[in-house]
C-alpha cells in the first residue's frame, strides 16, 4: 500500500506543481531552470577502454529549450572533448571531439517532504547523441568511422543558484570514464514556492479516507445507521467481511478513543487486509484518526506520514462531513417521506434474537430494497442493537450485477476496551 502512495503523490505532485499568480509561473516543485537558460560547464575525467587508459577534459554549452512540467527540463548540449594517453600501445596520444546531445534534467527545489529536504540542491541529468572525432589515435578507432556515440548522466549539487558541481560518467566512442566538473548557469530563475509537504499531507489524507470510505462494503456500515454515540469512551468494534468477488476477509476496527466538554470526539479507524497466505489478518494496515466535531462535522485527521514515518495532521476546510462520502444514497434519503422517488423502499422485518461472533442480541431488523427499473437490483438488510457500541452488529448485501449474483456481509465479531489515541 505504501508504495501505491508513493505513486499516487508523485503523480498528484507532477500535476499540481503549477499555478499562475500575477503572470507568472510558480512551482511547488520545480527545478534551478528555465527555457533559455545557458549553462557552460567544464570537466576532467578518467578514460578506460580496450586497454587504453588516460585523462580527458570537456568543456560544454547547454541550451535549455523545454519545461513540460516543474521539475523536469529538456535541453541541448554542444561538448567537446581532448584526451590524453597515459598508458596503452598508443600512448603518449591525443584525442580531440566534439558531440551534440538531447539532454533531460530532473530537479528537486521545493522538495521539502521530511526527511528529504537536502534533495532541494540536487539536479540529475543525462544526456545522448552523437560525436564527431577530429582527431584520434588508434586505440580509439571504431571501423574507421569518425562518427561515434556519446552519451552522459550524473547527479549535480548547486553551491548556489548559479554555480553547481557536477559527478558523473561519460561514454564517448569506446572509451568510459568516471568525472568531475563545474557547472554556471546563465539566465532567470524560476519561483518555486515549496510547500510540498502541505500538499504530500493532503494527498495522504484523501488517500486515507478514500481508501476506507469507498471500500466496498464498509461504507454500509459506517455511513448507514452507525451510531457513535452509544461507544463509551476507549470502546471499540471489530468487524470482518467477506464477499463473493475476493477471497480476502477485510478487517475493520474503529473506537472512539476521547471526547470533550465540546462533544467533540476523536476516533480510531483500522482497516487491515489478510497476509498473503490468507492464514491471519497481519497484512496490510491503514490507520488514522478523525477528529469529529458534535454537529458531525470533520475537524481534523492525524496518520503516520508515508515519506517521514512521523504523524502527520490535516485540517479540513470547515463543514466537511461522512456524508459527502457515501457511495450508494445519502443517509437523509434514507428517512425521507417517498422512498420509492429514491428507487428503494426502507421494509421492517421485525425484531429478533441474532447471533454474531460477538454474541446474541436482541436486534431490530429491516432492510433497503430496490424497486427502481434497472436490472440490476439490489437489497441490503440490516441488525440493530441497542445494547451493542455503533448499534449495527451485523448487514448483509446481496444484488445481481451484469446477470451475475453477489453477496457483501459483514458482522461485528469483537467489543475491544482499553483503546487509545496513537497521534
Amino acid at each position: 500500500m505504501t508504495a501505491i502512495l508513493i505513486v499516487l503523490f508523485g503523480m498528484t505532485a507532477l500535476v499540481l506543481s503549477a499555478q499562475q499568480t500575477d503572470g507568472r509561473t510558480e512551482y511547488a516543485w520545480g527545478s534551478y531552470y528555465n527555457p533559455g537558460n545557458l549553462i557552460l560547464g567544464a570537466s576532467a575525467r578518467l578514460d578506460t577502454g580496450n586497454g587504453y587508459f588516460g585523462l580527458a577534459t570537456s568543456p560544454s554549452a547547454e541550451l535549455i529549450y523545454a519545461k513540460p512540467t516543474g521539475p523536469i527540463d529538456l535541453g541541448a548540449q554542444l561538448v567537446s572533448r581532448v584526451g590524453f594517453a597515459l598508458t596503452g600501445p598508443d600512448a603518449p596520444g591525443v584525442g580531440l571531439g566534439v558531440g551534440l546531445l538531447a539532454t533531460g534534467r530532473l530537479g528537486f527545489r521545493g522538495f521539502d517532504l521530511v526527511p528529504f529536504e537536502e534533495l532541494q540542491r540536487l539536479d540529475l541529468y543525462a544526456g545522448l547523441g552523437v560525436a564527431f572525432d577530429l582527431a584520434r589515435y588508434p586505440a580509439e578507432q571504431t571501423g574507421g568511422l569518425p562518427l561515434s556515440f556519446v552519451g552522459r548522466a550524473g547527479v549535480a549539487y548547486y553551491l548556489n543558484n548559479r554555480m553547481s558541481v557536477f559527478f558523473g560518467t561519460t561514454q564517448w566512442n569506446q572509451t568510459t570514464g568516471a568525472e568531475i566538473g563545474l557547472r554556471y548557469r546563465m539566465g532567470s530563475t524560476p519561483v518555486v514556492t515549496g510547500g510540498l509537504a502541505e500538499l504530500a499531507t493532503a494527498t495522504q489524507a484523501s488517500i486515507y479516507l478514500g481508501s476506507y470510505f469507498f471500500a466496498v462494503p464498509i461504507p454500509f456500515v459506517d455511513t448507514w445507521y452507525h451510531d457513535y454515540s452509544t461507544y463509551e469512551v476507549g470502546q471499540g468494534t471489530v468487524w470482518e467481511f467477506t464477499t463473493t468477488d475476493y477471497e480476502d476477509v477485510v478487517r475493520v476496527e474503529r473506537a472512539v478513543v476521547a471526547r470533550d466538554a465540546s462533544g467533540a470526539e476523536w476516533r480510531s479507524y483500522r482497516w487491515v487486509v489478510p497476509s498473503e497466505d490468507q492464514t491471519d489478518l497481519t497484512g496490510d494496515e491503514l490507520y488514522f484518526e478523525l477528529r469529529v466535531n458534535a454537529d458531525g462535522s470533520w475537524d481534523r485527521m492525524r496518520f503516520v506520514d508515508l515519506f517521514s514515518g512521523r504523524p502527520a495532521e490535516y485540517i479540513f476546510e470547515p463543514g466537511a462531513r461522512d456524508a459527502e462520502v457515501m457511495t450508494l444514497l445519502e443517509q437523509e434519503a434514507l428517512q425521507g417521506t417517498d422512498p420509492e422517488e429514491q428507487g428503494f423502499r426502507v421494509e421492517s422485518r421485525g425484531r429478533v434474537r441474532h447471533t454474531v461472533d460477538a454474541g446474541t442480541y436482541d436486534a431490530e431488523r429491516f432492510a433497503i430494497v430496490d424497486v427502481s427499473d434497472s436490472p440490476e437490483d439490489f437489497e441490503i438488510e440490516f441488525y440493530l442493537a441497542d445494547d451493542a457500541p455503533g448499534r449495527l452488529i451485523r448487514t448483509i448485501m446481496t444484488g445481481t450485477e451484469d446477470g451475475e449474483p453477489y453477496r457483501f456481509e459483514g458482522q461485528l465479531v469483537r467489543i475491544t476496551t482499553g483503546n487509545g489515541r496513537r497521534f
